[in-house]
């Protein structure tokens, strides 16, 4: 479907090849277990040189929904996108922690009525951003996680309210599986920590 540049899980620099059926399978994913529709309007502010982009944009071809396109000027500008958010009645946000973090001080947060779901992925969530959350908005918040070779997200966890210190990678998204590994790339046991 693609070739994106990364430095991936390996820290070492490459493009990667990431096929229509990685691609395929996250958006139904996405679509079937948030049930996003037609009605929908997802902000589409990331660089195409990331790969939630592609999420932001196929989200909304897959389903007939609407891309509210943000200007370069406007991309990292968190008065401009919660501007947009308003206008066009964004329903669903893809950010990293820190775009959420400045979006949430906004003062027109409290009219961000229409967004029902928050994807926050690229970064750790911190849970003192979460608790903010909670507090500033009404929709669903969940912590997305993968390395750009799994198309965008592998693992995919909805924030539950409660205090955490840290907040969970979650589960494999579907038809995907996640492995454990330790320092040597071997699986580890249930329940024992890994690298």
């Amino acid at each position: 479907a693609y070739v994106i540049y990364t430095s991936g899980s390996t820290g070492q620099p490459k493009g990667v090849m990431v096929s229509h059926a990685a691609v395929c399978n996250r958006m139904h994913w996405l679509i079937g277990s948030f049930g996003i529709t037609a009605a929908d309007a997802m902000l589409v502010q990331a660089s195409i040189n990331f790969d939630v982009s592609i999420g932001q944009l196929f989200a909304c071809l897959f389903t007939g929904g609407c891309c509210v396109l943000a200007r370069e000027d406007e991309r990292t500008d968190s008065a401009a996108l919660v501007a947009l958010t308003q206008v066009h009645a964004v329903s669903i946000w893809d950010l990293t922690p820190s775009m959420l973090r400045p979006m949430l001080d906004e003062p027109g947060i409290a009219d961000c009525r229409t967004v029902r779901h928050v994807f926050c992925g690229g970064e750790a969530l911190d849970p003192a951003l979460a608790g903010v959350f909670r507090t500033r908005m009404r929709a669903a918040l969940h912590n997305v996680y993968g390395p750009t070779e799994t198309a965008i997200d592998a693992t995919a966890w909805t924030c539950d309210g409660m205090d955490r210190k840290v907040i969970p990678i979650g589960r494999p998204i579907g038809n995907t599986e996640v492995l454990i590994l330790d320092g040597l790339r071997q699986p580890v046991a249930v329940g024992v920590e890994g690298e």
